[in-house]
Formats: C-alpha cells, sequence, structure tokens
C-alpha cells in the first residue's frame, strides 16, 4: 500500500481497519490511485497557472498606474449624477477647489468655478448619449493662462472615467511655434520686398538724380526773388523726398549700405528735437506737448546714425499721429540690465542695454493691429495723416540693423510705449561731423568720373565742373582702366552697377593692381550691401547714394581727396 496515494491509503484504513483489501480490488484501486494522482499533477498546474495569472494580473496594473500617473494629472471615476467614486492622481490640483474630501462630492463642486460650466455640460452629454467626450479647459488670461485637456469615457454601470491633463507647455510650445511661424512669414515679406525695391532702386534713383541735382545749377543762376525760383526748389524738394521713400525701402529691407560706428543715443534723439522737421510736427499738433526724460550719461550703441536718427524721427511722429486733439508723448532713455529676457519670438543677450522709450497718450491698438504694424505698408492712419506706411518699418529695420530689440506695449483707448532696447558699445561714441563749408576742388583737382548712364556722366561732370574741378568721363570699367593708363587723377569716381561682368568692385580692383595708391569714390543708386563693403574694405574712399544734391558730392569728393584709405587686412 505504500505505493498508493496517501489520501486512497487513509480511507482504506477507514474502511477495512488496517486489513489488506481483497485481490479483487487490486484493479479498481489501481485505477483509483492514478485518478487521485492525475488529480495532483492537474491541482498543482491548475496552482502555477492562478500564480502566474495573478503576478501578470499585478504588473499590469502597475503597468496601468504607471501610465495614468505618467500621462494623466488626475482620474477621476463618477457615476451618472457626477459624484466622484474613485480619484487618482494630483489632488493638489489647479483645476480643483479643495484637497481634502474629494471622494463622495460631485465633480461640479469640485472644480473651479471657471471651469464648472464645462463639466456641467460633460455631464449632460454623458447622460444624453454616454459616448467619448473630449473637451478642453482654459483658466486664467495671456502668456499666463493654463490650458486643460479633458476626456470623459463611459464605463459600466451608468458611470464615467474623466482624464484630466495639463497640456499647458504644450500649448505654450504651439503659441511659440505660431509666433515663430509668423516671424518667418513677416522676413520672408520683408525680404521680397528688399529684392522688389533692390531691384528697382539703381533705375529709380538714375531718373530722380537730375530731378535733384540740376534744380542746385538752375537756383544759383536765379535771383531769390524770381517766382521760378521757388517752384525750382519744391521740384527738388519732391524729388528728394521720392528717393528718401527709396531709401526706405532699403532700410527696412535692410540692404541699405552703412558701416556701423558708435553712436551716442540720446545725440540722435536732440539732434531731431532740434531739427526743422520735429519744429514742423510741432506746429501741425499745437496740442501735444513733449517731454525728455533723457539719461545723464551717454548711451553708446553701435550702429548707422542715420538709420538711429530715421527711427527716433519715425517713432516721434508715429506718437503725435497717434494722439487725437490734446496730448502728451514722453521720451526716455535709460541704462537697462534686462538679463536673460527669452520670449516667443527672439531672445535678448544677456548684458547692459540703453533702452529708448516713446510712450504716447494716444488711440492705442489692439494685439492683433500690434502682430502687423511693423508690416511694410501697414497703417492705421486716416486721411489727412502724413506717412507712406513705411514708418514703423523703417523702424523695425533700423534695430534689427543694430542688433537690437523691440517691445510695443499698448491698451485700445490708453495710449502705447515702444521700448527699444540695444546692446552698448565697449568704444567711445563718435562725434558726428559738422557740415564742412562749400569748397572749390582743392588745387584744381582732376576727377575721372566712370558710368555706363550718359544722362549720369554728364550731370554728374556738370555739377562737379560748377565747383572748379577738372573732370573726365569714362563710360565703364574697361574703359577707365585704359584712360588712366595714360593720364593722371586725384579722385575716380565709380558706379557699382555697370556692366555685367565688370562692376564698380571689379574696376577698383583692377585700378589698384596698376596704380595701388589711386584714391576712389564709389557713387551708386543701388545699395548692395556686399559689394559696397568689400569696396570699402579694399581701400574705397567713401560711398555716396544716388540721387545726390551739389553740396552732397562736394563733400564726398573734397573728404575723399583729403582723407587716407583705410584697408581691411
Amino acid at each position: 500500500m505504500s505505493d498508493r496515494h496517501s489520501l486512497l491509503q487513509r480511507q482504506l484504513r477507514r474502511l477495512l481497519d488496517d486489513e489488506p483489501p481483497p485481490e479483487a480490488w487490486a484493479t479498481l484501486l489501481d485505477q483509483v490511485n492514478e485518478a487521485y494522482r492525475a488529480f495532483d499533477r492537474d491541482r498543482r498546474l491548475l496552482e502555477r497557472s492562478m500564480e502566474i495569472s495573478s503576478h501578470e494580473l499585478q504588473q499590469a496594473n502597475a503597468d496601468i498606474r504607471a501610465v495614468l500617473d505618467g500621462l494623466v494629472d488626475l482620474y477621476l471615476r463618477i457615476d451618472v449624477s457626477g459624484r466622484v467614486l474613485y480619484l487618482r492622481g494630483q489632488t493638489r490640483h489647479p483645476i480643483l477647489k479643495q484637497e481634502q474630501g474629494l471622494v463622495g462630492k460631485t465633480i461640479q463642486d469640485l472644480v473651479v468655478d471657471e471651469a464648472a460650466p464645462a463639466f456641467q455640460a460633460m455631464l449632460e452629454r454623458l447622460q444624453a448619449n454616454a459616448v467619448v467626450d473630449e473637451f478642453s479647459v482654459r483658466l486664467g488670461q495671456g502668456e499666463e493662462a493654463r490650458h486643460f485637456d479633458i476626456h470623459c469615457v463611459p464605463a459600466h454601470h451608468h458611470q464615467g472615467s474623466v482624464i484630466i491633463r495639463d497640456i499647458t507647455e504644450a500649448s505654450r510650445a504651439a503659441l511659440r511655434e505660431q509666433k515663430l511661424q509668423q516671424r518667418l512669414a513677416r522676413s520672408e515679406r520683408m525680404e521680397s520686398l528688399g529684392l522688389l525695391a533692390g531691384g528697382v532702386a539703381h533705375d529709380l534713383n538714375n531718373i530722380l538724380s537730375p530731378l535733384v541735382s540740376y534744380p542746385d545749377i538752375i537756383l544759383s543762376e536765379l535771383n531769390e526773388t524770381s517766382p521760378i525760383y521757388r517752384m525750382v526748389q519744391k521740384m527738388q524738394d519732391s524729388a528728394l523726398r521720392a528717393s528718401a521713400i527709396i531709401q526706405d525701402l532699403l532700410t527696412l529691407a535692410r540692404r541699405g549700405n552703412y558701416q556701423p560706428e558708435p553712436v551716442n543715443l540720446n545725440d540722435s534723439i536732440r539732434t531731431y528735437l532740434d531739427s526743422p522737421e520735429f519744429h514742423s510736427l510741432q506746429s501741425k499738433y499745437p496740442l501735444i506737448e513733449l517731454t525728455q526724460k533723457l539719461h545723464t550719461a551717454p548711451l553708446v550703441v553701435e550702429g548707422s546714425r542715420h538709420q538711429l536718427a530715421q527711427a527716433v524721427m519715425n517713432l516721434i511722429t508715429n506718437a503725435y499721429e497717434a494722439i487725437e486733439g490734446a496730448g502728451q508723448v514722453e521720451v526716455v532713455t535709460d541704462w537697462v540690465q534686462p538679463g536673460d529676457q527669452s520670449t516667443a519670438t527672439e531672445t535678448i543677450a544677456l548684458g547692459p542695454h540703453a533702452k529708448l522709450s516713446v510712450a504716447d497718450t494716444g488711440v492705442g491698438m489692439t494685439q492683433e493691429q500690434i502682430e502687423h504694424i511693423f508690416e511694410p505698408f501697414y497703417t492705421r492712419k486716416g486721411t489727412g495723416k502724413t506717412g507712406t506706411g513705411l514708418g514703423l518699418s523703417v523702424v523695425y529695420g533700423s534695430v534689427k540693423d543694430c542688433q537690437g530689440t523691440i517691445k510695443v506695449y499698448s491698451t485700445p483707448g490708453a495710449g502705447s510705449r515702444f521700448d527699444l532696447l540695444f546692446p552698448v558699445s565697449s568704444q567711445d561714441a563718435a562725434h558726428p561731423q559738422s557740415k564742412p563749408r562749400e569748397t572749390t576742388a582743392p588745387g584744381g583737382a582732376v576727377l575721372l568720373v566712370v558710368d555706363d548712364i550718359p544722362e549720369q556722366r554728364e550731370l554728374c561732370m556738370l555739377l562737379l565742373q560748377s565747383r572748379g574741378f577738372q573732370v573726365h568721363a569714362a563710360a565703364g570699367g574697361h574703359q577707365a582702366i585704359e584712360f588712366l593708363q595714360n593720364h593722371q587723377v586725384d579722385l575716380v569716381l565709380l558706379d557699382m552697377i555697370m556692366e555685367d561682368d565688370f562692376d564698380g568692385l571689379d574696376t577698383l580692383l583692377a585700378i589698384q593692381s596698376i596704380k595701388p595708391d589711386q584714391p576712389c569714390l564709389i557713387v551708386s543708386g543701388y545699395a548692395e550691401s556686399d559689394r559696397v563693403r568689400r569696396a570699402l574694405d579694399c581701400g574705397a574712399r567713401g560711398f555716396v547714394q544716388k540721387p545726390f544734391t551739389l553740396d552732397v558730392i562736394t563733400r564726398a569728393v573734397t573728404r575723399a581727396l583729403e582723407t587716407k584709405p583705410i584697408r581691411a587686412d
């Protein structure tokens, strides 16, 4: 009996009182014994299966909890009335009114008042449709607002699972991406306009040159009392304004030519406030009062003196024109240490900055309007206002050229403030050169005018001859080289845009190969920055933008004759 199952042995002892079973039972007992052993094997397999299943279920539950904890801020199970049956997650949550005693209360009473209507609507949809519901809730306003994504999934026994996720960072990232896309689109529009402006600037400036330059000669032959004198002056003024618009296009497209120099921001402001242009603006708006609070120390930045002056003029003019009737404009400068001020669209560098603020008490702007104010030809000015719609676009291009940043603060009906931040320069500001006296040719200097357009050559020669210069002309770079091989001149005036394969820079380099010390002055109606800058780096003694007046070209020639070249090594 020792090989029989223990349970079978106990049953036989109880039945036979330790007597051996009859031989006739042997076959039956073997079958019963095998059945008991098979049962043991099946039971062990079942226990092992249950153990494995229990472990797998525990692991699955752990995985689900990990997923919930990692992806879901708050999980609620509610009944059809909204009563919370179970809760898991962050009980200290901005969408909840309290942290304790949440189970048993209705979800409408637990969430903050701002979100309660959205959850009440969710319950009504759950009761009516019993389908998956998805919606979002926004708490707060502006950049500090928080965003939440809510899912309500119907469950058994007329219950629902509510999943709440904080998607604030994702929403802010999407907003940053949207603003970057807008900035990229604006940059592309600027670039397109720059290509357009660059393409037409040369031809337009050449067309305007006679209208700008010939009046100087005509006026010198007229008596100031002549009725024609004032007409010619107005013709020249109109041509100069047209030329200024072309320069504005080049400036806002950031294709204008200039060499950065240290400039005192306060000097740029004082110069404009003392100018006839500002006095004219004041006389047009007599009810507007301007106050200025300029920092006592010099605010030196790196940039173009002309572009900074344009930015100051356009900002102040824009402030005046934003005011209807009486009002105030305030101009303030200061040193600031902005620190790390990264925004959705740009990053302000660390270190000291010079700050220029222009504030007005005008009509103000909406956020949507602020998004467009730096776009070319976008204007809210009514009939009778000055400007071409390029003013703030010019400001934008000028500030960016100076590695600066613009911030705009405005509220409809409460005025606007423009803050311009510029990295400070370690150099001392260069003082503006005083206007030199009108002069005749130093010692009867000999000049060579190189231009492929006959009318431009004739115009430039006539202007310079009227000031006593001896002037020769060449119709292109190759002709100029041939002339210089047999003649000596004191200065060569080079147009930049000439033959396709031999422009002003090519001509300059060829001249220097045969006459290394030959002074040259670049003259062009198209400020193609890289070619002009390379010419200046190679030793050209200056750049003159077409169209130019008699005084402008005379001063440029005189300065070039008196200045030694500065070569970039």
